[in-house]
């Protein structure tokens, strides 16, 4: 195991989740957007296959969050710290 500077974890955490919220958006995009414009089924199904694909790569090359962190957070959403209006009826 190799272990980083706290300055090198950091910035691998902030560049996953940049990647994470990049993610985020091209698939809120998909959804409200591209699925009503009449483009055809496959490429739509390729589209959400780059997607999927992009996703799965994410998660395993992103860093991994200590169980502590994860936790905290966790709680934090589940107290309703992270509702967006956006995401309230989904």
């Amino acid at each position: 195991m190799t272990f980083l500077g706290p300055e090198k974890r950091s910035t691998e955490h902030h560049v996953a989740g940049d990647r994470y919220n990049a993610l985020k958006g091209r698939a809120r995009r998909f959804r409200e957007i591209d699925i009503h414009r009449g483009i055809p089924d496959d490429e739509l199904s390729d589209r959400l296959e780059g997607i999927i694909r992009e996703r799965d790569e994410l998660n395993v090359s992103s860093p991994l969050i200590p169980t502590g962190a994860f936790k905290k957070a966790q709680k934090a959403i589940n107290a309703g710290e992270a509702e967006y209006r956006v995401d309230a009826d989904r």
